[in-house]
């Protein structure tokens, strides 16, 4: 996924992103490789961690289908309480 879709899956879920962001580049040859480090913030409130990585594999999954469904399904599903 690219950067641009990357941060509005994270966005909608109530993350504060970019709290800290470290590009690195890995070279093989012939192949370039990004990869980006970012710090979450989440706002405050109580969370429940245990279900909160599920959330935010189904929003993904949902984001690398292209699925239209992640902003409305996910956008409000993580937030505190």
């Amino acid at each position: 996924m690219t950067l641009s879709q990357v941060l509005p899956v994270l966005q909608s879920l109530g993350f504060d992103v970019g709290v800290d962001e470290h590009p690195y580049e890995i070279r093989v040859p012939g192949t370039p490789i990004r990869l980006y480090d970012f710090g979450l913030r989440l706002p405050d409130g109580e969370w429940d961690i245990a279900t909160l990585g599920t959330k935010v594999e189904n929003a993904f999954s949902a984001a690398w289908r292209a699925s239209p469904k992640w902003t409305s399904s996910t956008s409000s599903c993580c937030g505190p309480g």
